[in-house]
Order: C-alpha cells, then sequence, then structure tokens
C-alpha cells in the first residue's frame, strides 16, 4: 500500500521531487503534477460497495467481493495500456483530453488531485474549460457518484463535447482476462441513458449493476470494441476523436456504459453532472419484471435518490462526518508553539489511520459477507 509523503505543504512547494502534499487544513493528501512515479491510491466505500481509485482516475468499484462480483474491468498486471478506470473525455474542438489526467495524459493548464476521507476531488483546467470532479461512494448505498462540473472561463461561447466511459466487469474478475471466444456475450439492457449489465443474471446470479448520469444522453455506446475502435485506444477512443459515440446496442464479450453530450456553456456558465454505477441485488424469486426485463425497483429509488446536486452535497457531508466521528477528530487546531511541520506530522496520522481502517474494509467484505 502506498503510504502518505509526510511533508508540509511549505516543503513541497521548495523541493521539486516532492509531488505529493499532506494539507493539515483539510486534512487530505495532495497531488498537484501530473506526473507522479506510482500510483497514489485512495479506498472509497464503508460497507458493502467499494471503490478503489489513484491520482489518475485509474480503479474499479465492486460490490461485496473484488473477486467475484467485480463491477468494473480493472487489469493490474501486463500491459499498462490495459489499465482502466472510470473516465471523462472532453473534446474541446482542438484537442481530446481528460481531467483527470488519465487517461488521455494531455498536458494541463492546472491540476490538483485531492484524496479526502472517503473522497477524491480532481480540479483541472485547458484552455478556457475549468472542470471540478468528485468520486466518493455514499455511507450506507451501493453506489459511486461521479460529480462533474464543467466552467467556461473565457468571454465568449464554447462549445464542447463530454464523454464518460467504465469498462463493465463480467463479475467474475477470471473472466475480464479471459479469451473472448471462451465466453458468451454480455447481456446488456437500456432504458433512457441508464444502462444495466446483466450479464449471468438469467443464471444463478441475483445481481446486476447500472451506470446512468442525471441528464439524458445525447448518445451512447455498450460496446467497448465500438467505443475505443479496432485498436483499442483509451487515451484517445475512436469516437471522442469523430466527436460523437455510435449507438451500439450489441455489447458483444466486454461490455462498456459510455455516455456522450454536447454542451454549449456560456461566458461564465457552469454546468454539472452527476453519474451514479450502483449494483442492486434481487430476491431469486422476484428477479424479473417480464420475460428478460430486470426487476429495476432498488435501481430506481437509488437513482432518484441523486438526481441533484443537493442530495449529492448532503451524502457528501454525510460521509465526512462518518469519517471524523470514527476517526475521533474532535480537535484538529494547532497547539500553542506548534511548528507547521510537528502540526503536519501530528494530523497525518490519522490520515494513515483512516487509509489503514478504508483497506481493512475492503479486504475484510467478503469476509463478512460469509459470517
Amino acid at each position: 500500500m502506498r503510504q502518505l509523503l509526510i511533508i508540509s505543504k511549505s516543503a513541497a512547494q521548495e523541493t521539486a521531487m516532492n509531488f505529493e502534499y499532506f494539507d493539515p487544513e483539510t486534512m487530505e493528501s495532495v497531488i498537484t503534477t501530473q506526473q507522479t512515479p506510482f500510483p497514489v491510491i485512495n479506498y472509497l466505500g464503508t460497507r458493502k460497495f467499494f471503490s478503489v481509485i489513484s491520482n489518475t482516475a485509474e480503479g474499479y468499484s465492486f460490490y461485496r467481493d473484488s473477486e467475484h462480483c467485480r463491477l468494473t474491468r480493472y487489469i493490474s498486471a501486463g500491459n499498462a495500456a490495459e489499465h482502466n478506470g472510470h473516465y471523462f473525455y472532453i473534446n474541446d474542438g482542438e484537442s481530446v483530453w481528460s481531467p483527470t489526467v488519465g487517461p488521455c495524459g494531455s498536458p494541463l493548464d492546472r491540476f490538483e488531485c485531492r484524496h479526502g476521507f472517503g473522497f477524491t476531488r480532481f480540479t483541472s483546467k485547458k484552455g478556457h474549460i475549468a472542470s471540478d470532479v468528485l468520486y466518493f461512494v455514499p455511507v450506507s448505498d451501493p453506489c459511486e457518484i461521479r460529480f462533474l462540473t464543467l466552467t467556461n472561463t473565457d468571454s465568449e461561447p464554447k462549445t464542447i463535447r463530454l464523454f464518460s466511459a467504465v469498462e463493465w466487469s463480467r463479475f467474475d474478475a477470471a473472466e475480464d482476462t479471459a479469451a473472448p471466444e471462451t465466453l458468451a456475450d454480455a447481456e446488456i439492457e437500456l432504458i433512457g441513458s441508464v444502462i444495466f449489465n446483466k450479464t449471468g443474471y438469467s443464471g444463478s446470479r441475483n445481481h446486476y449493476a447500472f451506470c446512468t448520469v442525471n441528464d439524458l444522453a445525447d448518445t451512447f455506446d455498450v460496446n467497448r470494441r465500438v467505443f475505443y475502435g479496432p485498436a483499442g485506444n483509451r487515451s484517445c477512443p475512436e469516437c471522442t476523436a469523430v466527436g460523437s459515440c455510435f449507438g451500439s446496442t450489441d455489447p458483444g464479450t466486454f461490455p462498456i456504459a459510455a455516455h456522450e453530450f454536447e454542451i454549449t456553456l456560456d461566458p461564465g456558465e457552469a454546468r454539472s453532472f452527476i453519474f451514479l454505477l450502483g449494483c442492486c441485488e434481487n430476491p431469486s424469486d422476484d428477479k424479473w419484471d417480464a420475460p428478460n426485463r430486470l426487476n429495476k425497483i432498488c435501481a430506481g429509488e437509488l437513482i432518484a435518490r441523486y438526481r441533484t446536486s443537493e442530495a449529492v452535497e448532503q451524502a457528501l457531508s454525510e460521509l465526512i462526518r462518518y469519517w471524523r466521528l470514527l476517526l475521533g477528530l474532535t480537535n484538529v487546531d494547532p497547539i500553542e508553539n506548534e511548528t507547521e511541520e510537528a502540526r503536519t506530522i501530528r494530523i497525518s496520522k490519522v490520515w494513515n489511520q483512516y487509509r489503514s481502517i478504508a483497506l481493512a474494509n475492503i479486504k475484510a467484505a467478503p469476509e463478512a459477507e460469509k459470517s
């Protein structure tokens, strides 16, 4: 596990070799460079739903068990091009770039990643488009929220294309690395902007996953090869260069959940999107609404719960309060005559405690289900 580099903000600014520092005011790990020698990881989730995310937005999500209920695909070994995460792409008419660094890796005018207690936030800017992306898992609900805000900082209107993409796992991590010819096609169901992954659900599996956004997407894709193109280029998928998804409805062996929006922003205007990745489990005798049609009551309740910015902000406040109480953060003010470095070291011990608990929760998830 990557451990926090315990240095003060001033020390980080003075030493070019330092790419990460601990902010004692916000109690967050901060990365301000796009290039780091290794990923800096945060662990999101407290109970049944977990996400692993790095400072480049690489990572994956799972429900209860990371091996046997993997929700999004992630190949941790071998070709680095196979690494993936929960990504955004922006086509601004001149270039395609990612507000989270990965996967495009295009130089940004400004970049910052902050790993906090149960959440990760990316703020960036390229040209006249500023971006703020918040990732977190609510305390009690089996879902990951990606809250994206784009702002036009120019004096002229801007029209851009926004793409989001998560690669579905086949729920079993071993199948994600299997040869395609050994696997049956994935099973996908579509309703509006909601993309449901129900691979294996017609058999013994009782859970399914879904990915959606709180607005009607202009286009979408569910086929990974169609979205990325024949070369499978994650850094610049074919559809992002063309400027539109292709509306694929046949998922093939390895499916994807991709949404695309055309956005026009007036000078100073901001627009927000709430992307929701969730997992639901139905009783064996109540799996279907109709032949081959999912019982979506659980998903509908989750989607309705997180449709507004106010609901997202409230869930984030509850999450921060949960961790502060768990970690006993009743007083983080400076002690009399305490140096900045001493205070940073004192408070950063809380961060390391948090990371240990968060990682233990992930490791304990499958064992808790067995007990």
